[in-house]
């Protein structure tokens, strides 16, 4: 078995026209390489921040996405990429989550925070990428 396998990897516009659709693709997609539970996590997880990007990132506005998911021996890696509107970030280039949550909001983010290892952001050009790791047995 190799040490990587790329689950998915597709651009696509937001705001998506069905997401029921596109749930269903990426479920089908994980439930083939993981449990039910691990799949409905890592939807959720791939949802929300999609969802964020499309109502904060892009204000609503039609913007590309990148979304990558690959499997590894021990863990699975999710990046995603938009070139929307940066979140609040603090001295350290690092999302600042009291920001993001004083907007009123970080319900989505926070969940997603318990859910995952690890949810880190960096700036690749004009990309902002969201690169997310959790540990799978």
């Amino acid at each position: 078995m190799p040490l990587e396998s790329v689950l998915f990897k597709e651009n696509f516009k937001v705001p998506l026209k069905n997401k029921d659709n596109f749930r269903d693709k990426i479920y089908v997609i994980l439930k083939k390489n993981f449990d039910n539970s691990v799949s409905h996590q890592l939807v959720y997880v791939i949802d929300e921040l999609i969802s964020n990007t499309e109502e904060y990132g892009y204000e609503g506005k039609e913007g590309e996405v990148r979304l990558k998911i690959v499997k590894c021996k021990n863990h699975v890696r999710i990046e995603i990429r938009d070139r929307g509107k940066t979140p609040p970030l603090n001295e350290e280039n690092k999302i600042d989550w009291e920001k993001v949550i004083k907007r009123g909001r970080g319900l989505g983010l926070y969940s997603i925070l318990k859910i995952v290892d690890s949810l880190d952001f960096s700036l690749k050009g004009k990309w902002n990428v969201y690169k997310i790791r959790k540990k799978i047995k």
